[in-house]
């Protein structure tokens, strides 16, 4: 891993993709030194309820696993949907709804706007510029018999500048954005 710029004190959501690479066994331990460092320069981590979903969803049928991936997300503090999330949710699937994008990430990115905090996702796809930017970006390398690859594992923030408010719904957005 790269160093890359030092990120203290903040209250980062992981997305349930990087939590998943963690286990991976050609680079899961570069994903959890990421995890380690962020959390060793005071950072509070935490997972969106929504990532045990997808994990049980993905790897139910093998309870090793599930198990690993279980103990994974009860290291760190899970947060719950509520109505507020799911309006974010729903106003961001509405607003900015792209080819190929699952409510799963819409959930998992109104929680981030909510808690004002930074979102860890390996898929910058997912939480497309100009609503995210890039706070810091880190790098692994890892090879395989083939060839050579590098993953990316970007902590991102939503873009403030760029919500707007629709009249007549239900939220006020503003409030949950520093």
């Amino acid at each position: 891993m790269k160093e890359a710029k030092i990120i203290k004190e903040h209250n980062i959501l992981i997305d349930t993709n990087v939590l998943i690479n963690c286990g991976r066994e050609e680079y899961g331990l570069e994903f959890r030194k990421i995890l380690r460092y962020l959390s060793n320069n005071h950072n509070d981590l935490f997972v969106s309820i929504v990532s045990g979903f997808e994990i049980l969803k993905k790897f139910g049928q093998d309870k090793k696993v599930v198990d690993y991936y279980l103990k994974l997300l009860n290291y760190v503090p899970n947060l719950n949907l509520d109505l507020e999330i799911m309006n974010i949710s729903a106003y961001l699937a509405n607003e900015f709804d792209q080819s190929g994008k699952k409510d799963n990430d819409f959930m998992i990115g109104g929680t981030a706007i909510k808690n004002q905090m930074f979102l860890l996702t390996s898929d910058r796809g997912d939480f497309n510029k100009p609503f995210w930017q890039i706070i810091n970006r880190y790098c692994i390398e890892w090879e395989d018999e083939e060839k050579c690859k590098i993953e990316n594992v970007y902590l991102l923030e939503f873009n403030r500048s760029l919500w707007k408010k629709e009249k007549g719904f239900s939220v006020d957005f503003d409030r949950y954005i520093k």
